[in-house]
Formats: C-alpha cells, structure tokens, sequence
C-alpha cells in the first residue's frame, strides 16, 4: 500500500545499502508502489478526479476562484456578497416578470431565496415569476395572490420559495422613504427597531397580551380603534398617561394631548399648537393630596390658551359662551335636578323654579309685564268699526284696529276690506285681514303697507345713537293665500334712516310663526317727545322704485330702492287675503312668548290716541242755556290722557230717535236739538258746545247731554 490508513506513505522496503546488490523485484515493487501513491494524490493542474471525501482538520481552502456554476465551489467572498441571490432589475412583464440569477438555477426547490429590483411598472394584479427560464410560479404575499400595487415599480423585492409553485415575497428597504415590508411577523422576546415601522395594511392591527385581547386597529383614511377584546363586565379599553416625575408641585401637568397641523403651508399662528386638553394639578401632591383639573385650550391666533377647566370639585369654567344646540335642551340644577331650563325652539325657555331671584330682565327688558312695544298686538280692539270695505286710492289712515294703519303710496288702483277677523292660530281670539277686493296693477311708485307709529319718549331703552344701541326682535303670526318672499321695515322718522328684513310665507292660507331680528342702530338718537320717531313697516306690495336696490339689512339712510326689495304682490288677484296676529316687537335677538293683555289694559293704552265715548249722563256734566237759542255747554272727561290734544267727531245730532240730544233738569228732551257742535279740546277733556237747533231751555236751567242708540264722539290723538 502507497498510503496507511492516515495518509502516511512508507516505503515497502528498507533503504537499499550501499555495495550491494539490489533486486529487480524490489525495485519494481517501490516503483510500482511509489506510481500508485502518486496517482493517488491531486495533480495541481486539475487532472485528476477526487474519488473521496478530503478532511481538512483545521486547514482551509485559501485564494479561491469565485464560482461560475452551479457545480463550482463557493468562497467566503462570495456568500457574504451572496451574488448568486441578487438578480438585478426585473424583466418581464408588470404581472409575469422574469429573473435571471447568476448563477442560473436548474430547478426550483423550496427554500430558494432571490432579491431584485421591480421594473418602471407596477403589477395590476396577481403577479407570476419565471426564474432562469423554468416555468412561472406564483408570487404571493403571506400565502395570498398579490394585487394590484404590491409589486411596485422601482422597489427592491425579496422572494423565498415557499414550495416550487409559489415565492412568498416582501418589499426590503433601499432608502429613508422605502419601508420594510413583511407580511407575516411573530416575536416571541422583545423586539428593538431602530426606526419606522410601517404597517401597510388599511386593516393592520397591533396586538398586546397572551391572547391579543387588547388591540390598536387601523381604521382606512379615518384613524385608530381602540379595543379590549374581552367580552367580561366592566372591561373598557384603558390609556394611562403617567408622568415620571417625583414632585408634583401646583400647575404641573401630568399629561397632555395636543393638536397641532406643523406642515400647514402658510406657516406662522397655522403651525402652532391649536388645542391642547391637560391634566394639571391644584397644587402639591402628598399622601392625601392629587387635586388635578382638566384644562381645555384652543387658540384663534395664537399658541392655544385655557379657555375651559374642570375642577377636581366639578366646577366647570367657561370664558365665553355655552351654546346648546338642541331644540329641546335642558339645563338641569340641584342634587335632585329639581330646578330645570327648558329651550322652546323658535320661543324662549321655560324655567320650572318657583324662584327667579337676580333675574332682572328677558331679553334686554323688563322681566315682568308688557314686554311688547306695539299695541295692540292682538288686534283684539277696533274701536272705530269691525269692518271696512273699498279702501283704496287716497284712504290711507287709521280704519279698522287701534293703532294699526293701512298706508297707500301712488295712485293705486287695488281696494281692500279692512277686518277683524276670526281666523286665528292657537291661544288668540282675533286676527287683522286684509281682502283684496280689487287686484292691484303695480306702477312704478305704487305701494301698499301696515304699519304702527310710536312716539320716541318710549324708545329710551333702546339706546339708539349709541355704541351701545340693542337689537330688537319682532314676532307674529302670519297666514297669506300667496307664498313667497315679504318684507318687514323699521323706518326712523327722527332721522331719515331704515332697516328691512325678509320673511317667506311658505304654505298657503297657513299659520305660520316669524321672527325677525333688527340689529340696533348707533347712529342718530330717537326725538325725545310724543311726535313719531318710529314707523314699524308690514309691506303689503311694492313698486320698483322701492326694489331696484339691494335690501337694507342694515341701518342705514333711508334710499327708496333699498326698502322692500323682493317684495311680493299680495294685492294681485281678489282671491287673496292677508292675516295678521300676535305681533309683538321687544328687545332682544330672541323673541318671547307674546304677552297677553286683558282687554281693559289694551283699552287703556290705545286709548291715548284714539277714544269712542257713548252720549249718556255718566259723561255729562250741567250745563247752561242763555236763552231759547243760546249755547248750551257739557265737559267729556277723557278716560285717557291724550298724546295730543285730539281732534273731535260726533255722530247722531238732531232730534231723530237714538241721536244726540239735550235733557231737561226733569230729565226730558226739549224741543229743540242740536244740530251742530263745536268744542275746546285738551289732553285731559273736551268742552263740547251746541251752537245751534237748541230750544225750550231757560237761561241758567239744568240740562245735561245725552244719547241713545249709536251716538258717539270720537276723540282722535294718533301719530
């Protein structure tokens, strides 16, 4: 044998000595042995075969050639730079790409692992592969097909088989802006990333515990959903935000979350923090102390600031406004919630304490009594008729309800008839109507309207002309047959300005409830007397030279054009009609339930324009006759104070039944009557003087004035 068991040549026979005479046999038998050891070992230039494996104890294979082949040797270079896995820019297709690794693979077999770089396309939908020319397999992405936008164009891939049909692959991070992308991730210890984390999935969830049973799940375009998966009682989803600091002194926070937009493209106030809620504390914590509000900050144009706290007693502090806004809300008071604020939409609030102590207003006015600066809101009292027909071109005044006047503008054409009326909404008894009997055919300077006049004396409380001039609120009930757009005006005469609002009528011959705010003027003062310093304007129809403007919204000087644009036509067809009812204008951006007057009330504050009075001898007074013709005089007492000292009508003189006439001190008409009357006016009576007709009276005798039937003076003080 060349070689022992060890690898050690010897040589078959001793050393040959010298002077002796050596054998052929043994010299052939060295030769041949030696020939065998030498076909045995590896010839350096590669000739030779490896028929067994070659153990190389602690040596090593140095200066190695990189191997070409698939059958070639692999350096330590060589793995490390792992050549073989890399396969450059994908070829192919956006869903059937190709690889060419180097050395090209001749099959495919489980484990395999490759990284490339995807081509200028993205993938549409499932995606295939085809590597060093062997069949197409499928990419998937944790067992599932890819779609569409997972093999994005240009990103580095990296691809394991997961058997020889299917590469489970995952994007590797080339740069800042690339994320580590795996499908599937299980850790058992701890974790330590050094930077992002990305979770792709619109649904990816991060899951805590044993059994995951808390969970942060990402919720598509929207945000986070915080869960505690346990089904138990009382099991919520907990976030404790702690503090590592030792020594809480007073206004230290304990946590914090803001809200701030720091890529906002404008910069500046945009980018600071806008809303903050904190956790601060009262004061210094000890073993019996952690008093902490909530404090709620938000900014305008600055860092954000504390503009709501709640304290660790349950104050809430508010700096500005608290607005409900529910229809129906409630603000509810006391241990018991005994004492409570209800909101009534579109009216007011109802409190149910039987104590409104330190309320000293509603609205800007007084808490009690009349709130309404109209009279007769109602339309309740109609002292000179119920009805009147024909009014038309030239008779606008005072017809029908106290202080309510139907005004004409123009040489109108329309007439209509003046009512009280019946038809009303819930809670009232009357209703003004205004029939179109004879439609209107506008021109330009025509127009129609309701209107109440008030003296500038009662207007004090308005502040008007001043900075800190009030709003005024005006509400009613209105029901037209024509819907569409009406105009509301206050006209102040004292100074020739103005102010309009709109209202819809929006369902035929309907009741519907307004309200019309009026924001208050700081320009020009209210005459501080019992002339007209306002004019309250329902406009009925308008011509243009009253709408080819823009709406007076705001007070202004008056400007025709600007006073009833838009304004309807509720005059054009004699099937129209108008109602109004409950009207009422107070102070205030919110109207109030309308307040109610008894009738007597209404009387006496209407009847300082405007008093009727009966011929009877509970308003007469003795007076004197001179002779069978002479004067005969009688005082009326006013049940009113007049504005003004009014002007004097008299129905009913003569002698007829149910007329004027003159008693006797039997009580007994004398033969001759009155047939025409003059008379001294004050604000507080009338001294009334029969000048004629008069006989059958002795100078200095008792008479006394008296009527039956319809018979009246009226005594007129309007505005």
């Amino acid at each position: 044998m060349a070689r022992n068991g060890s690898g050690t040549y010897s040589n078959p026979y001793p050393n040959f000595i010298s002077g002796t005479v050596i054998s052929s046999s043994q010299v052939d038998s060295n030769n041949s042995d030696i020939a065998t050891a030498l076909t045995q070992s590896i010839a350096v230039d590669g000739q030779s075969v490896v028929t067994g494996d070659i153990p190389l104890a602690t040596h090593k294979f140095t200066a190695m050639k990189v191997g070409t082949a698939a059958t070639d040797s692999l350096s330590l270079g060589q793995a490390q730079a792992e050549a073989f896995v890399w396969c450059g820019t994908a070829g192919g297709s956006a869903d059937a790409i190709t690889l060419s690794p180097s050395p090209a693979i001749t099959a495919y077999a489980a484990g395999q692992r490759f990284v490339w770089m995807a081509s200028g396309n993205t993938n549409t939908g499932a995606t295939t592969v085809a590597i060093s020319g062997l069949g197409t397999i499928a990419l998937q992405d944790n067992g599932a097909a890819l779609t569409a936008g997972q093999h994005a164009a240009s990103k580095m891939f990296m691809g394991i088989l997961n058997t020889t049909s299917t590469v489970q692959i995952m994007q590797v991070q080339v740069s800042g802006t690339d994320p580590l992308i795996i499908s599937s991730l299980t850790v058992t210890g701890d974790a330590t990333i050094g930077d992002d984390l990305t979770l792709l999935s619109d649904a990816s969830v991060l899951g805590f515990g044993e059994h995951t049973d808390v969970k942060i799940t990402h919720v598509a375009d929207s945000g986070l959903t915080l869960k505690n998966t346990s089904t138990g009682d009382d099991t919520p989803f907990v976030l404790l935000i702690q503090t590592g600091e030792t020594d809480i002194a007073l206004n230290d926070a304990l946590g914090k979350i803001q809200f701030q937009a720091p890529d906002e493209g404008t910069g500046t106030d945009s980018r600071l923090v806008a809303a903050e809620i904190a956790a601060v504390s009262e004061g210094d914590f000890s073993a019996s102390n952690n008093a902490t509000k909530l404090s709620f900050k938000t900014g305008a144009s600055e860092a954000a600031t504390e503009k709501m706290s709640l304290s660790s007693a349950g104050d809430l502090t508010v700096t500005n406004d608290v607005i409900l806004d529910s229809d129906a809300a409630v603000i509810k008071l006391g241990d018991n919630q005994d004492v409570t604020i209800t909101h009534n939409h579109d009216t007011g609030i109802t409190l149910n304490s039987k104590d409104i102590g330190g309320v000293n207003s509603i609205n800007g006015g007084q808490i009690g009594g009349n709130r309404n600066y109209l009279y007769n809101g109602d339309t309740s009292l109609c002292q000179r008729a119920t009805s009147v027909a024909s009014i038309g071109n030239g008779d606008s005044g005072y017809h029908v309800q106290d202080r309510w006047k139907i005004t004409e503008q123009g040489t109108t054409g329309g007439e209509v008839t003046m009512s009280q009326a019946t038809e009303v909404p819930n809670g009232f008894q009357y209703s003004m109507k205004i029939d179109c009997t004879t439609a209107e055919v506008l021109a330009a300077d025509e127009s129609w309207w309701l209107e109440q006049r008030l003296e500038g004396q009662d207007l004090y409380a308005w502040k008007k002309g001043t900075a800190d001039a009030l709003p005024v609120t005006l509400g009613f009930w209105v029901n037209a047959t024509k819907t569409g757009v009406n105009i509301v005006s206050l006209y102040d005469a004292d100074n020739n300005r103005h102010i309009s609002q709109s209202y819809t009528v929006n369902s035929s011959n309907t009741w519907e409830y307004k309200q019309i705010s009026f924001s208050g003027d700081t320009t020009g003062v209210f005459g501080r007397d019992n002339n007209v310093s306002l004019q309250l304007i329902f406009w009925l129809v308008a011509g243009s030279n009253f709408m080819s403007g823009t709406l007076a919204t705001s007070w202004a000087s008056y400007t025709a054009a600007n006073a009833a644009v838009g304004q309807i036509n509720n005059l054009d067809s004699t099937s129209n009609n108008f109602h109004i009812t409950g009207i009422q204008l107070e102070l205030g951006e919110q109207a109030s339930i309308f307040s109610n007057e008894t009738y007597a009330e209404n009387f006496i504050r209407c009847a300082r324009y405007y008093e009727k009075i009966a011929k009877s001898a509970s308003y007469s007074h003795p007076g004197n006759s001179y002779s069978t013709t002479a004067t005969v005089g009688h005082t009326v007492e006013f049940k009113v104070t007049k504005r003004t000292a009014p002007t004097i009508a008299v129905s009913g003189l003569g002698t007829s039944s149910g007329q004027i006439g003159v008693t006797n001190a039997t009580g007994n008409y004398v033969s001759g009557q009155p047939s025409s009357i003059a008379a001294n006016l004050t604000v507080d009576h009338a001294g009334i003087y029969f000048t004629s007709g008069i006989s059958g009276l002795t100078d200095d005798s008792i008479s006394t004035l008296f009527g039956n039937g319809s018979s009246f003076f009226y005594f007129d003080a309007e505005l």
